[in-house]
């Protein structure tokens, strides 16, 4: 498999989990990925590094269709092993009001774990165009 068939592989994956919950809050209400993705912009503002794993989508975009740069390999790699540290919690949405939190989530659903797999495949199609420029260039 060559670097953009798993871009496009991962991309499926990315976008099929915007339409899955990501977690389940109190009182068995889901977010689901779309959702997260929108209210995590927000979390730009507090710098929540969970939001800033999704720049692995721009970067391998960057580098499967356009320069490979090596920067950018390193910095997927990084921001996909933060994304994993979703799996281990805290679920919680940031929003909390007094004993009132909005998003204290339950637990990660099919939504997260797809996303976080995703990210991986971003991350290791960059590496993949790598081998695939190192190789081209021996003659």
């Amino acid at each position: 498999m060559n670097s953009k068939q798993l871009f496009k592989v991962a991309l499926i994956i990315y976008c099929i989990a915007l339409v899955f919950p990501v977690w389940t809050v109190k009182g068995n209400n889901p977010i689901y990925g779309i959702e997260a993705l929108t209210i995590g912009a927000l979390a730009v503002l507090t710098l929540d590094p969970r939001w800033f794993c999704n720049l692995v989508l721009v970067y391998s975009t960057n580098c499967v269709f356009k320069t490979f740069n090596k920067i950018y390999l390193k910095r997927s790699l990084i921001l996909a092993a933060v994304s994993t540290t979703v799996i281990f919690g805290p679920f919680h949405g940031g929003l909390s009001m007094g004993s009132f939190d909005l998003f204290e989530g339950t637990g990660l659903d099919l939504g997260g774990y797809l996303w976080v797999i995703s990210l991986w495949l971003f991350a290791i199609s960059i590496y993949l165009r790598k081998t695939e420029i190192d190789s081209s260039s021996y003659p």
